[in-house]
């Protein structure tokens, strides 16, 4: 057998140390993210009332304790994201907003910033979520993107990586984004290799097999999911390999409580805060 070079040798101890040190830095930042039992479902409810990605439900959320907050993003018809669950007619009626469209279509940004939330709340784009998010150091946040079609994804994260970029960079070590399905992984690494990458399995048939594959061999972070799809199997499989978890959306106490003593990491919720799982304790 040919002996390596001295030089090969090292190279290959280099690469060895570093692929264990990379591997260490994910799974702490996931143990970091861990400790974070609930995620603010669109920047979380405010006034009794849920769904309104506004400015004010992302403070008084933050002052709660919440530190990791997913938001809805839309595109206006003049190509700006902004954080808006949809453009269907019936979510203005819900919002307390006048209708400004027809046939559930896009509005303009001018349009979009025209009427508060619930009569008093304020819109904001993505941009100007991410000048709070530099306010905000130690938050996350999870992006809810609404296409599942290869040219939608990209639309939407050409523009929105753009947005990051134009802003900070830095800010993508905070950035979450949620996969609907396998595809759609390599897609937006395109656009960014985001640090941190979820798997919400809402719109996707995957089995829990097929599930735990994918989830290992493409170092995916934590795995969102509805209660008819969690399952004690489930979780405990995603713990072995220090996968987070999270069940949506919850908003009972004693649900938090059975979810989060059973394995899973959390919950995404609209009005519960820190302090339910601190006194149960």
């Amino acid at each position: 057998m040919k002996k390596l070079p001295l030089i090969s040798i090292v190279f290959l101890l280099f690469l060895s140390f570093n692929t264990l040190f990379s591997s260490n830095k994910k799974i702490n930042h996931r143990e970091s993210l861990g400790e974070n039992h609930l995620i603010a479902h669109a920047l979380g409810g405010i006034g009794g009332k849920p769904y309104s990605n506004s400015l004010e439900a992302f403070i008084e959320n933050y002052n709660k304790g919440i530190r990791i907050f997913e938001v809805d993003l839309s595109i206006t018809s003049d190509g700006y994201v902004v954080c808006r669950h949809d453009w269907n007619t019936s979510l203005y009626s819900f919002l307390e907003q006048e209708v400004l469209n027809e046939n559930d279509e896009a509005i303009t940004l001018e349009e979009f910033y025209s009427q508060p939330i619930f009569g008093k709340y304020t819109n904001i784009t993505f941009e100007e979520l991410l000048y709070v998010l530099l306010d905000y150091e130690d938050a996350y946040i999870v992006l809810d993107t609404k296409s599942t079609d290869e040219s939608g994804i990209r639309n939407e994260y050409s523009l929105l990586t753009d947005v990051v970029k134009s802003v900070d960079s830095k800010l993508f070590e905070r950035i979450i984004p949620q996969i609907y399905n396998r595809e759609m992984l390599s897609i937006i690494k395109e656009y960014f290799d985001f640090p941190t990458i979820f798997y919400t399995l809402y719109q996707d048939p995957i089995n829990d097999d097929e599930l735990l594959d994918f989830s290992i061999n493409n170092d995916i972070d934590g795995i969102i999911m509805g209660i008819p799809r969690y399952s004690q199997s489930l979780i405990d499989n995603l713990n072995q390999y220090n996968i987070l978890s999270y069940v949506h959306t919850i908003n009972e106490p004693e649900d938090l409580i059975y979810y989060t003593e059973n394995g899973a990491t959390g919950v995404y919720t609209d009005f519960l805060d820190s302090s339910i799982l601190s006194s149960n304790n």
